[in-house]
């Protein structure tokens, strides 16, 4: 068996949704029960996809094989797809704006940074709204 993981990606974050399909060579989908092993304790199930909807460190090492519903064949196990499980990095927010004080009506810039990480697409937010067209580290808003 195949396992493979959507969405694809270098680094699971714990929370993320993923789902992890069982792919057999041969036959149809519906050829095949799937076993699924997590946490160590196998489950069966008809359904070769299995979704995880937040991740966490324990379903590192979730593996699947697959065994023929009429030849009673069954695959290998499957390698493992989440070999790492990342916490959640934390962002930080500084005011860039050396305006002091800062009055209603003043346009104030800020920056976001997430240490150690690239490559994010951030969303500000005011009053729980999002601000259009802000999705880089630095934002520019009035007060």
């Amino acid at each position: 068996a195949v396992l493979t993981i959507q969405p694809t990606s270098s680094q699971i974050f714990s929370g993320e949704s993923v789902t992890l399909r069982c792919n057999i060579q041969r036959g149809e989908v519906t050829d095949w029960k799937y076993t699924w092993r997590k946490d160590g304790v196998d489950f069966l199930s008809r359904e070769h996809e299995y979704e995880i909807s937040e991740v966490k460190i324990s379903d590192c090492g979730d593996k699947c094989l697959g065994t023929h519903i009429d030849q009673k064949k069954h695959s290998e196990f499957s390698d493992s797809v989440i070999q790492t499980v990342t916490a959640l990095p934390k962002a930080s927010v500084k005011i860039v704006t050396t305006q002091d004080p800062l009055y209603f009506g003043t346009t104030v810039k800020l920056h976001c940074d997430i240490s150690d990480f690239t490559g994010w697409t951030y969303h500000w937010l005011i009053n729980k709204e999002q601000i259009s067209g802000q999705t880089s580290k630095t934002a520019t808003i009035s007060l």
